[in-house]
């Protein structure tokens, strides 16, 4: 038997899960074009900022989050940007 990742688990629910959203949107607006747009990818920068504390910075955008210097930014997404933060 083969074995099965988590990781491709997780993909294979997700897919099934935005087929899922599709048709119920196109059931509920079927003449309304839908967009997909380009995912950006980035990863959080990070420096030592004046104030003692951390400064993550958006490799896309620029955009600034200050934080005591033990805290992970865990945000997956940029709140600016929108670049999904996979470092790809």
């Amino acid at each position: 038997m083969p074995e099965v990742s988590i990781d491709s688990c997780k993909k294979e629910v997700l897919i099934g899960y935005i087929g899922i959203l599709y048709r119920k949107f196109k059931e509920r607006f079927p003449n309304e074009p839908i967009n997909f747009t380009e995912v950006k990818h980035g990863e959080w920068l990070w420096e030592l900022a004046d104030n003692g504390w951390a400064d993550h910075i958006c490799s896309k955008c620029g955009y600034t989050i200050n934080t005591d210097i033990h805290v992970i930014v865990d945000y997956d997404y940029c709140p600016n940007s929108g670049a999904r933060m996979d470092g790809e």
